[in-house]
Parts: C-alpha cells; sequence; structure tokens
C-alpha cells in the first residue's frame, strides 16, 4: 500500500514565519533570551500553562490558538492530546483515494494553509503550543533551540541521550521521539512541539514521517521498555521548558481552561478546512 509522503511546517508568508529545521547545537542562547537574533528583551516573568483534559480535536486547537494569539495578553504554555488526525499541509497532495484510507483507519484527516505536507498526532502524544513573543526569547532561531533544549532536557530526565539533527525534531539515534513545527504571527508563536510518550506508533506507518523516508519514529515508553504517560511527563515538560526558557510556569485556573476551550468551540479560523 503506498505511502503519504510527509513533512512539517515549511512555509513563509508575509504574516507568518516558519522553522522547522533543527537550529543546531552551536545557537548561543542564554536561559531568557540572546543568541540567535541579537539583542532579546527579558524574558516573561511567568508563562501560564493551560492543560486541557481529554481529547482535543485537533481543529478545535488550532482555532483556540489563533483566538489566543489574536487576544494575546501573556506568555501561555498549552498542553494537550488529539484524537488520531493527519493534517495537510499546502504541500501535500494526496488523493481523495490516499484521503479515504487514513479516514478508514479511523483517524481524522484536517487540511491546514500552514506549509510542509502531512504529519501525525494522537492519543499518548503531549502536544504543547506556546503562545509567547519571540523576539523575549532571542528570536525564532533561539526560541526553536529552547524547544529542542526543553524536549532534550524532557528525555534525559527519564535516562533517554536524546539530540539534535540536521533533520528537523529531536531524535535518539535515527528515530525521531519528538517533532517541532512553530508559526510565528505578529511575532507571537503558535504551532509547537509533539512529543511521543506512549503513542501507538503503528499510526506513523500510514505516512513517512516528516518526509524522511530512511529514518524511523520512537517513544519514550519504547526507549524505557515500559509504559510512560502523557500524565506522568507533563510536570517534568514543565519543569524544563521554564528552565530553559528562564520564566515561571504558572497553573492557569480552571476558569481560564473553561474559557480556552470556548474559544476553541466559538472562533471561526480561516487557516483550516476539516475533512472527514
Amino acid at each position: 500500500m503506498r505511502k503519504t509522503s510527509v513533512a512539517l511546517l515549511r512555509a513563509a508568508t508575509a504574516a507568518t514565519t516558519v522553522c522547522t529545521g533543527s537550529v543546531g547545537a552551536g545557537v548561543a542562547c542564554a536561559a531568557g533570551g540572546g543568541g540567535g537574533g541579537g539583542a532579546a528583551a527579558a524574558a516573561a516573568a511567568s508563562v501560564r500553562v493551560l492543560r486541557l483534559p481529554g481529547l482535543i480535536p485537533w481543529l478545535n486547537a488550532t482555532r483556540m490558538q489563533r483566538a489566543l494569539v489574536d487576544t494575546y495578553t501573556q506568555d501561555q504554555l498549552v498542553l494537550c492530546q488529539h484524537p488520531p488526525t493527519y493534517t495537510e499541509g499546502r504541500r501535500n497532495n494526496i488523493t481523495d483515494e490516499e484521503r479515504a484510507r487514513l479516514q478508514q483507519l479511523g483517524a481524522h484527516v484536517h487540511e491546514s494553509k500552514r506549509g510542509g505536507q502531512m504529519t501525525f498526532h494522537g492519543p499518548g502524544q503531549l502536544v504543547g503550543y506556546p503562545i509567547v513573543k519571540v523576539p523575549n526569547y532571542g528570536g525564532v532561531r533561539c526560541y526553536v533551540h529552547k524547544l529542542e533544549e526543553t524536549l532534550i532536557e524532557t528525555c534525559a530526565h527519564f535516562g533517554i541521550d536524546a539530540g539534535r539533527s540536521p533533520d528537523t525534531g529531536v531524535w535518539v539515534g535515527d528515530a525521531k521521539i519528538a517533532a517541532i513545527g512553530v508559526q510565528v504571527s505578529r511575532r507571537i508563536s503558535w504551532h509547537g512541539f509533539a512529543l511521543n510518550c506512549n503513542t501507538d506508533l503503528a499510526w506513523f506507518d500510514q505516512i513517512v514521517p516528516c518526509g524522511i523516508a530512511d529514518k524511523g519514529v520512537t517513544s519514550i515508553s519504547k526507549q524505557l521498555g515500559r509504559e510512560v504517560t502523557v500524565e506522568e511527563v507533563i510536570p517534568v515538560v514543565e519543569e524544563c521548558f521554564g528552565r530553559v526558557f528562564g520564566t515561571t510556569m504558572v497553573a492557569a485556573s480552571q476558569d481560564t481552561i473553561h474559557d480556552a476551550l470556548n474559544l476553541a468551540n466559538a472562533t471561526n479560523d480561516s487557516n483550516t478546512t476539516a475533512k472527514r
């Protein structure tokens, strides 16, 4: 059965900038800013963390991100999981037959005007959407470097030797454990990272993850040979994010989370089209 070629978020428009490639270990990024983008403003004193319950439909999460960007008041980190979902980017030209095949597997298929081709999100994968002012963290290159470092340190907490690669994301040897795709609108980031915790990796067999046919995909659970849930990983990611970005992580109130979910359900997003 033919597989669908994929890649993550590789486009730039007048309104947005997308950065998906590894910026490498040579980028000098001090905690809270500096490096990779000239002089940086001070990092936010705190980042509000929204832990969304259950499985959040990808389209709803995208709508919520756009609303949070449009109404930005402070840096935030949205953490969630999605139901099985394949998303198509602008450079993806899969056939209706292939789209139907993916849907028959029980996955949602969404079309997005972001760059790139196709990727997968699903249960057991921790997805993080930082809504932050990128210049405060040294610019796009330094910001992406910090996201990579956050995930590398998270893996190290579990005894996993992860690192960067010329390809996108964070890797354990030749297997990708986390994907990174960042879009910036009016200097505020959205999209973010996806870390495989106890993801069913069989979903990736239906595509070529990130368009890299000769490398694999892994998870924290696979590396450790035991079940490691998203719930176990979340506090580690929060701690590492705060340390790497030089900020304090503050849990959002239930009212704030409720309001964010309402934004997801009530906001129309011209950047995405649902196909089911």
